[in-house]
C-alpha cells in the first residue's frame, strides 16, 4: 500500500513507504487506487487498488487461490498502478496443496509509478497450526515496478501478518515484510535466498558455508535485514538481487516528515572469506547510532577477510546516519572495483530541515537559503544568518556532509549531504569504476546546497587510472523566478584522502571535490568553496632493531 517518487537531493529511503496504512495484524482495508495521467485524457486511468477479502471459519483449506491484486493503469500513458489489498482470516487451522495467497501491487505504465504490496494476515490458533505439517500454500505482498521512467521508484513490499513462526522457513521465504515473530538466532551450512524479496527483523544469522542472494532484478529480488542483525557467512555471493542490512526496525515511516531510519544500534557483517558482486547487484548498508566496539563515528561495519569484488554495474550503497552522522566501515583485504561500478554515497550523508528547524551535521547553515560546509565554507544566500563553516579532517575524513535548510514555502525536508565511504584495505585497492559522495541540491526557490561529504582510503598498494573517479561535490543552490536578487548559497565541496605504501597507477585517478554554484547569477558569494582532496603515502614497511 505505498508508492514512490524522487526529488533531487533527497535520499530514496525518504520517499519509500509514505503513505502505508492499515493493521497488519488486522487488515480490513482495500488498496488504494493509483494516478491516471492526467485528468483530461478520456478513457485513461490509473490502477485500481485491490480488494479486502475476510474469511472466519474454523478449517481453511487453500488448494487454490485467494487474490487481492492491485490492477494495472487503464490506457498505454504514464498511469500508476494500484496498490495491493488486504486478506484477513481467522481459523483455527489452514492447510492446502500449491495454494496462494497473493496482496499484490500493480506494475506503472511509461513513468508511472509502481504500487505497493498490501497486507496478508492469517490469525490460525498456534497449538492446533502446530499439530500439522506445514502446508504447500505461499503467500506474496509483492510490490508493482515502475514503468521504466526516471522520476520513479517502484512500490515497497506489503506485510505478512502470523501468530508465531510456523510458516518461517529460510528454504521457503515469501516476499512481504516479516510482521509475525521470528528466530532470534538462525545456524544454517549454507544458504540461497533466489527470486523473493523479503524483510526479516534483526537477527543473529550464522552461515557457515556459502550465502547467496541471487535474482534476475535487483529492484524485485532482495534479502533485508532490519535492527542491529549480525551476519557472519563463509562467502557471501551476489548476484543480480540487493541485500539490506538496517535502516529500519518494523515498518517504514507512515510520514514523509520523520523519514529517519530508527535510533538504534547499526548491523555488523562478517564475511570470513570473498564478498562477490555480479550481474548488477546492489549492497545497501544503513548506519545506526553506534556500533558496539568500533570508532564513535562508526553505526554499521562490513568486514570481509578476503576479498570484497564490485563487478561492473554493481554497486553499494553506504547511508550515514541522519542525524549523528555515524558511517558505514568497510573492512577488507584486497578491494577490485570494476569500471561502471562502485560506492554510492550521494544524499546518503546527514539529513536537511524542515521549515524553521536547523539542518543537521557540523557544518549546517543558520538559515534557510545558505550553503552548508564541510571541507571549506558554504555559499552565501539571499537571506540573513550564516553559511556553514568547514570541519572535520583532511587527512581523516570520516564524517558524511551536512544538509541544508528547506525555503519557508516549502514544508519538507532541505536536502541531505553527501554520505562517508569508509575503506580500510589491508592489502590492495584496485579502482576502475567510481566513489561518490555528493551533496543534495538546494529545494525550490532560493534553497541553498548540502555539503559533499567524505570519502576515506587506506591500502597497501594502489592501482588505477584516469576513468576511475573519486568525487564529493557540494549541491548548488536554487534560484528564485529567474532573477538576480533572491538565490541560495551552493554547499561546499567535501573532503576526500586517500593514503597508500605503494601506487601502480596507469595514470592519476579522476577527482572533484568543487564547491555548489550559487543561485544569485553573477554573484561570486553564493558559490561555495571547493573542499579538500589529498593523495599521499604511507610510511612503507621496515624492519626495527631496538638496541640497548
Amino acid at each position: 500500500m505505498t508508492d514512490g517518487a524522487s526529488l533531487v537531493g533527497l535520499p530514496r529511503f525518504y520517499f519509500l513507504a509514505t503513505n502505508t496504512y492499515g493493521s497488519a495484524e488486522a487488515p480490513l482495508d482495500p488498496g488504494s487506487g493509483g494516478n491516471g495521467p492526467n485528468l483530461t485524457t478520456s478513457g485513461y486511468m490509473g490502477g485500481s487498488g485491490g480488494g479486502a477479502v475476510r474469511i472466519i471459519a474454523d478449517q481453511i483449506v487453500v488448494n487454490g487461490l485467494i487474490s487481492a491484486n492491485g490492477t494495472v493503469p487503464v490506457g498505454s500513458s504514464h498511469g500508476s498502478g494500484g496498490s495491493g489489498g488486504g486478506i484477513y482470516i481467522t481459523c483455527s487451522t489452514i492447510t492446502g496443496t500449491n495454494g496462494t495467497l497473493s496482496a499484490n501491487g500493480a506494475q506503472g505504465q511509461a513513468s508511472g509509478g509502481g504500487a505497493g504490496g498490501g497486507r496478508i494476515a492469517v490469525a490460525y490458533e498456534p497449538v492446533a497450526q502446530g499439530a500439522l505439517p506445514v502446508p504447500s500454500v505461499r503467500f506474496s505482498a509483492a510490490p508493482g515496478k515502475s514503468g521504466g521512467g526516471n522520476t520513479t521508484l517502484s512500490g515497497d513490499i506489503g506485510t505478512l501478518w502470523f501468530p508465531d513462526a510456523y510458516f518461517f522457513s529460510p528454504t521457503n521465504l515469501f516476499t512481504g515484510q516479516w510482521m509475525a515473530p521470528a528466530p532470534s538466532e538462525l545456524a544454517l551450512d549454507g544458504w540461497t535466498v533466489s527470486n523473493v524479496w523479503v524483510r526479516l527483523p534483526g537477527i543473529n544469522l550464522t552461515v557457515t558455508n556459502a550465502l547467496t542472494i541471487a535474482g534476475t532484478d535487483n529492484e524485485r529480488y532482495k534479502l533485508e535485514f532490519t535492527n542491529a542483525a549480525t551476519i557472519q557467512c563463509g562467502q557471501l555471493r551476489l548476484s543480480g538481487a540487493s541485500l539490506t542490512l538496517g535502516g529500519v526496525t518494523t515498518e517504514r515511516s507512515p510520514t514523509y516528515r520523520n523519514p529517519f531510519p530508527a535510533d538504534v544500534a547499526g548491523p555488523t557483517l562478517t564475511c570470513a572469506g570473498d564478498l562477490i558482486m555480479t550481474n548488477a547487484a546492489r549492497f545497501h548498508v544503513y548506519a545506526g547510532l553506534t556500533n558496539a566496539g568500533a570508532p564513535p563515528w562508526c553505526g554499521v561495519r562490513v568486514e570481509v577477510g578476503n576479498d570484497l569484488l564490485i563487478a561492473t554495474n554493481c554497486w553499494v550503497y553506504p547511508v550515514s546516519h541522519p542525524t549523528n552522522g555515524a558511517s558505514p566501515l568497510f573492512t577488507m583485504r584486497n578491494l577490485t572495483v570494476g569500471c561502471g561500478g562502485g560506492f554510492n554515497a550521494d544524499c546518503f550523508g546527514c539529513a536537511g530541515g524542515i521549515g524553521d528547524s536547523l539542518a543537521y551535521g557540523e557544518g549546517a547553515p543558520t538559515e534557510k537559503s545558505h550553503g552548508a560546509g564541510y571541507g571549506g565554507t558554504g555559499g552565501v544566500g539571499y537571506r540573513s544568518g550564516s553559511p556553514g563553516l568547514p570541519y572535520g579532517s583532511a587527512a581523516a575524513p570520516t564524517a558524511p556532509g551536512s544538509g541544508a535548510k528547506s525555503p519557508p514555502s516549502l514544508n519538507n525536508y532541505g536536502p541531505y549531504g553527501g554520505g562517508s565511504v569508509q575503506i580500510r584495505a589491508e592489502k590492495k585497492v584496485n579502482f576502475y569504476g567510481v566513489i561518490t559522495a555528493n551533496g543534495g541540491k538546494g529545494q525550490s526557490n532560493y534553497g541553498g546546497g548540502a555539503s559533499g561529504g567524505g570519502i576515506y582510503i587506506t591500502c597497501h598498494s594502489f592501482i588505477g587510472n584516469s576513468n576511475a573517479l573519486l568525487q564529493a561535490n557540494g549541491g548548488g543552490g536554487q534560484n528564485y523566478g529567474g532573477t538576480a536578487l533572491y538565490g541560495g548559497g551552493g554547499g561546499s565541496g567535501g573532503r576526500i584522502a586517500v593514503w597508500r605504501v605503494r601506487d601502480f597507477s596507469a595514470s592519476a585517478v579522476s577527482n572533484s571535490v568543487s564547491g555548489g554554484l550559487g543561485g544569485i547569477p553573477n554573484n561570486g558569494l553564493t558559490n561555495a568553496a571547493p573542499g579538500t582532496f589529498i593523495m599521499d603515502w604511507l610510511p612503507a614497511e621496515g624492519t626495527l632493531i631496538q638496541l640497548r
